[in-house]
């Protein structure tokens, strides 16, 4: 008898296994290393997004996959462990290596599967069963990937994107914000916050509009970046869930500093 498992978290956890037994069977091969790249690129990778991109996994469960591509990654490619998956990645940079993210191929991959949806003209992915709105009448569609509204998108982690439409910068909606440190000589955070176990160390808040942008530094060694942004991430998810359930649009964006002064991805993204 075969048992079928429907729930997301679950297959969230098997994905994570997957890539797990699959990373450690081509390690154990005795392939070269850009062999081993190879596998990874073209059989290992696709085979991992076809759950992810099926099934609703958080992107936190992504990103502990992509950490440990990364790991193998840098083993097989020779080169040292405090090389950022920027270095590794990124188009723009003068070592371009033929590689790709499991992290963007997903979220490319919920993007054009939301595109699919809204172009679609089947009256069932139309009509939003929940509140029976009708498709042209939605405002906001969240998917894992992004977040579309009538002025732009949003990535899954908050941060803007690219897209043809206008892009809306988080300040967009209000002149007068208020800026707090949880520091001594600065106690100023808005008492939603101060109720909270959880305290992030910079918080930008407007009271008119009930919005809090908060700023969680974090200052790792090189090597250990992406880790610390996961940590930092599941820390605080559920503080994010409870002010958005006692009203408040809340944003939390993490950044990383390297020990020895790297400047990570993250900064730019808030600064932008």
């Amino acid at each position: 008898m075969v048992r079928f498992i429907h729930e997301d978290t679950k297959r969230g956890l098997e994905a994570v296994e997957l890539a797990t037994e699959g990373l450690l069977a081509t390690n154990r091969c005795g392939l070269q290393g850009k062999l081993k790249m190879w596998c990874l690129q073209f059989m290992l990778i696709p085979k991992l997004l076809w759950p992810l991109l099926v099934y609703e996994i958080c992107s936190i469960t992504v990103e502990a996959i992509e950490v440990k591509i990364n790991k193998f990654t840098r083993i097989w490619l020779g080169v040292p462990p405090g090389l950022t998956g920027v270095a590794m990645f990124c188009s723009k940079v003068k070592l371009r290596l033929p590689l790709k993210s499991i992290s963007e191929e997903y979220e490319c991959g919920k993007a054009r599967l939301l595109s699919v949806l809204e172009d679609s003209e089947d009256p069932v992915v139309k009509t939003d069963h929940k509140d029976g709105t009708a498709k042209g009448e939605t405002t906001l569609i969240k998917t894992n990937a992004l977040i579309f509204t009538e002025g732009g998108a949003n990535s899954w982690h908050g941060r803007p994107v690219r897209t043809t439409n206008q892009i809306k910068c988080l300040l967009d909606g209000c002149d007068v914000w208020d800026v707090s440190a949880d520091l001594p000589e600065w106690d100023s955070h808005p008492s939603i916050i101060k109720e909270r176990r959880l305290r992030p160390d910079i918080v930008i808040h407007s009271t008119s509009t009930q919005q809090l942008i908060m700023v969680e530094p974090t200052v790792p060694f090189e090597n250990r970046m992406e880790e610390a942004h996961i940590y930092k991430r599941e820390k605080y998810q559920n503080l994010t869930k409870e002010l958005e359930n006692a009203g408040y649009k809340a944003v939390m964006m993490l950044i990383e500093i390297g020990a020895r002064g790297f400047v990570g991805s993250s900064v730019y993204d808030l600064l932008t």
